[in-house]
Order: C-alpha cells, then sequence, then structure tokens
C-alpha cells in the first residue's frame, strides 16, 4: 500500500484490476506453454518472467538515460555554435 493508500484509507481498485489482469495474463502465459507441450513451474516462470522484465527495463532505463545526455550534448553543443559562431572542440 503506498502512502496515498494510506491517507485515503483504502487500495486503489485500479491497482486491483492491474493485479488481476496480470495474474489472467500469467495463467494464460502457462496455459499456452502446457499447451506446447513445454511443462514448467508455474513459480520458476513467474521468477524468470520478472527476471526479463526487469532486465528489459533496465536496458530502457539505462538507453533512455544514454540517449538524453547525447542529445543534451548535441543541443548544447549547437546552441554553442549559434552563439558563438563555431564549435567548442579543441
Amino acid at each position: 500500500m503506498g502512502i496515498e493508500d494510506e491517507i485515503m484509507g483504502y487500495e486503489s481498485p485500479i491497482g486491483l484490476m492491474v493485479e488481476d489482469i496480470e495474474n489472467k495474463i500469467i495463467g494464460e502465459v502457462v496455459k499456452c506453454t502446457q499447451n506446447m507441450r513445454i511443462y514448467v513451474n508455474r513459480t520458476e516462470l513467474l521468477k524468470a518472467l520478472a527476471y526479463d522484465r526487469g532486465q528489459y527495463d533496465k536496458g530502457y532505463r539505462d538507453g533512455f538515460a544514454s540517449g538524453k545526455e547525447e542529445g543534451y550534448a548535441e543541443a548544447l553543443e549547437k546552441i554553442r555554435q549559434i552563439i558563438g559562431g563555431g564549435s567548442t572542440d579543441e
């Protein structure tokens, strides 16, 4: 329960719906793998999916941060060129 939930005294129904949807998706993933005659331990599958999702999120954040830094550097260089009439490269 987050701070907003503590203040309001209840858990948001949206959070409950998202949790329900996630459970349904996980159930369908397990069914799909079993239909393909791949039998998995549900708990281990959940761990693997959570790890995979975490790696994806980390890669996205790292890539976004890198692009953001490069974008700022490029924009700053363009501003310097406009203001100073040239490059700041030495």
